[in-house]
């Protein structure tokens, strides 16, 4: 019994390293998925109108949320509409931190990259917003 306990507590072991970076290029694949989608979400909102406003997405490195807003700017946001989504802690985010979509056309006030990353496991990706407000996935 303990011999197999000994070989189990082995291959556990040397799993685990595996399971870490696992879950950490999981966390980030999640992270730039769910940008990406409200992302998309905002430039619709404001192609349609609604609220009458601009929508946006912002990233607040202080709460460590990216945040979905209804207005010109996420100061100036109508925070009865916000849609937050907690970022990991293991994700670190950089680039442009607020996009902004304009009302009926969709089109982005600022164009550019936001970069997603894990330092454990040196993996990186880069969501690029054009100036059409289309986007893209670089590895």
């Amino acid at each position: 019994m303990l011999l197999a306990v000994a070989i189990l507590m082995a291959l556990v072991a040397a799993a685990s390293p595996f399971f870490r970076d696992f879950v950490l290029v999981n966390d980030l694949e999640t992270t730039v998925l769910s940008a990406r989608s409200m992302l998309w979400r905002a430039r619709v909102l404001a192609e349609a109108g609604r609220n009458t406003s601009p929508w946006g997405v912002m990233y607040d490195a202080a709460t460590h949320q990216m945040i979905l807003f209804s207005g010109a700017t996420f100061l100036a946001r109508d925070t009865q509409f916000d849609e937050p989504f907690a970022v990991p802690k293991t994700v670190s985010v950089s680039g442009a931190s607020e996009i902004v979509f304009a009302k009926q056309t969709g089109i982005p006030v600022v164009s550019g990259n936001v970069t997603f990353s894990v330092s454990a496991t040196n993996e990186t990706q880069t969501l690029s917003i054009n100036t059409q407000g289309m986007l893209s996935l670089a590895p």
